[in-house]
């Protein structure tokens, strides 16, 4: 996990812009232009948008959140207010991004498990049996 969810991040630049009064579709067009708008499935749902062609995009192998956040830009292209749903979402985005954090968190120490077990328990072995060896070998 790197960053926030490309559906989040688009969410939360939508609903800052249009809470100071910036359009839908220029909020989109400088989300799109940005570096963080390049996501190659999103850059084809907006090219579409702009062309004004009736996209089977939907159809695509996209997740059922990226889906519904493209039908909810669509009904804010088409004039409807969005504001509300935007923020509803931004919540829920919130909400699962720290479910899949905090499983993140809880997987990491069962990840660090193995490097301690490779790297640093031969070492405590070691230090353990060395005096005991070095007696054996010095008896004989």
């Amino acid at each position: 996990m790197e960053d926030l969810s490309p559906q989040l991040r688009i969410v939360i630049w939508c609903r800052f812009r249009l809470e100071l009064g910036i359009s839908l579709r220029r909020a989109l067009d400088e989300y799109f232009n940005s570096e963080s708008g390049r996501d190659p499935k999103w850059q084809h749902w907006w090219r579409s948008q702009v062309s004004q062609s009736s996209a089977t995009f939907l159809d695509r192998d996209v997740s059922d959140v990226t889906r519904l956040l493209f039908q909810v830009f669509e009904r804010g292209l088409k004039g409807e207010p969005i504001l509300a749903i935007l923020i509803a979402m931004e919540d829920d985005l919130l909400e699962a991004n720290q479910a899949e954090l905090d499983q993140f968190a809880a997987s990491l120490s069962f990840k660090a498990l193995f490097p301690l077990v490779l790297m640093l328990m031969p070492a405590f072995f070691l230090l353990l049996i060395g005096p005991i060896l070095r007696d054996i070998f010095q008896g004989f």
